[in-house]
């Protein structure tokens, strides 16, 4: 791995048009939320839903007269899976190997939320690389050094009811799947993941499907079917999460009463569909060990 720059996930985000029910609908999906954070001198507030390495923000536009870095234009078209944010050690030195590299960078940036506490407001504080879609597959993607990590992974946020301890993969619905893995494989700290058309980062893969491969593997199907597969390439249609223990995670939905929307495509798998998450197509898996 190059040093200093990618060294893994950070989090992946998912834009909302309604962040408080959204917040009720992942609630209910048996994940922890964190309080409302919101960005200074943005307009755009979220809900995160912290792992022990990783986590996925839902994002929503808190004030439209503010800046909300094109999630406003996210929105005219979907909810759901809208980016990736690499981590980095150290912004700095990322950046430099980056351009080393070849690939352009903007950045650093900082950025600082206030994060709502009953006990008092705490300002979690970012570094942030941009990076050019054109040099990730088309994806939106940036890195992100957190400068105050203490402050978004704590305990009490990083256990969920529904057993989920981290972000596998996501599924990214594209016209040239080896084209865009080798794209993404340019990336200093990216590997060949283990399935075809895959691209990891360390524990995390990103796997490139055609609208066809992406529904005949029931990944995001019904979103498929329903002609969301006529969004702009390429799009993120579904986010695989570990858990512990899937037998856990089978009656968490049961009696949460989701049990007609989940299906088992194979065994060790279980999924949700996309119209139970905000356009969020969910896979569950035991993690392995």
């Amino acid at each position: 791995m190059t040093d200093g720059a990618i060294s893994g996930l950070d989090h992946v985000l998912v834009g909302v048009r309604n962040l408080d029910a959204a917040r009720r609908v992942w609630r209910d999906l048996g994940f922890t939320l964190t309080p409302r954070g919101r960005h200074i001198q943005w307009g755009t507030a979220n809900y995160c839903i912290m792992f022990p390495e990783d986590y996925i923000e839902l994002l929503g536009i808190r004030d439209p007269d503010l800046f909300s870095n094109h999630l406003d234009r996210f929105l005219e078209e979907r909810e759901g899976l809208m980016g990736l944010a690499l981590a980095t050690q150290e912004a700095r030195s990322g950046a430099r190997a980056l351009r080393q590299a070849g690939i352009e960078v903007e950045g650093p940036k900082d950025l600082r939320r206030i994060l709502e506490l009953e006990s008092g407001d705490l300002e979690p504080a970012f570094s942030l690389l941009y990076l050019k879609p054109e040099d990730c597959a088309g994806l939106s993607t940036f890195i992100c050094q957190h400068l105050t990590r203490e402050m978004v992974w704590q305990k009490p946020w990083l256990s969920h009811a529904n057993g989920a301890v981290g972000l596998n993969a996501v599924t990214a619905v594209c016209n040239n799947p080896q084209t865009a893995k080798a794209c993404l494989e340019k990336l200093p700290g990216s590997r060949a993941g283990k399935g075809p058309a895959c691209v990891a980062f360390e524990k995390f893969e990103v796997r490139f499907r055609t609208g066809s491969q992406a529904a005949a593997e029931s990944v995001g199907a019904k979103a498929c079917g329903q002609g969301l597969a006529n969004y702009r390439k390429p799009w993120l249609s579904a986010l695989h999460l570990n858990v512990t223990d899937l037998a856990q995670t089978r009656r968490y939905f049961a009696e949460a009463n989701l049990g007609e929307a989940m299906t088992e495509p194979s065994a060790g798998i279980l999924r949700l569909p996309a119209a139970w998450a905000n356009g969020v197509a969910l896979e569950f898996s035991e993690r392995a060990t």
